[in-house]
């Protein structure tokens, strides 16, 4: 069976505000299970690992006060990478290789090793993310070719945000 956590759980792991992660929830930024979704009133929603790591990763964006739109736009293109489902998708946003130093980083930062840096930037209503990890050998690989969300270009920006990973992810699930 696999671990769920409820909203005050999210809550407490990842340091976001109740009601932001009801909005996140609301607004499907994260998602709950197919069972609790729409169970009614008193039934409380369940999330899984996955949503839980989302939530780690858009809480200091949305602190940043990015706005709903980019933080679902962002969880709706890392949710496959953290299911592991990267491979079998096709990315509208993002080359298969891209997907996979990304898969890469977010599980070296789950088990606390090396460096693996979340890249972001924005200006207006544009925005961009990359990831920054160590190869094999150590040296640094800085995904340089992030993705413009408003018209699917390459773009080349400064990082304005920079998320430590392992800060994020590292030990949440456990």
């Amino acid at each position: 069976m696999t671990d769920t956590y409820s909203v005050a759980e999210i809550v407490k792991r990842t340091g976001a505000l109740r009601r932001r992660v009801q909005l996140w929830a609301d607004a499907g930024v994260i998602r709950s299970s197919a069972a609790t979704q729409h169970g009614g009133s008193g039934t409380h929603r369940a999330f899984d690992g996955t949503e839980l790591q989302i939530a780690a990763l858009v809480t200091p964006l949305a602190n940043l006060s990015m706005s709903i739109g980019l933080l679902k736009f962002f969880a709706d293109e890392i949710r496959p990478i953290l299911c592991g489902n990267f491979l079998r998708r096709k990315w509208p946003h993002m080359q298969p290789d891209e997907a996979k130093t990304f898969a890469e980083a977010f599980d070296r930062a789950r088990r606390n090793e090396g460096a693996n840096v979340l890249t972001f930037t924005q200006t207006g209503d544009r925005f961009w993310f990359g990831v920054c990890t160590p190869d094999a050998r150590g040296n640094l690989i800085i995904n340089a070719r992030i993705r413009d969300h408003q018209n699917d270009q390459v773009q080349k920006g400064r990082p304005m945000i920079l998320l430590d990973l392992n800060d994020l992810l590292g030990g949440l699930l456990d």
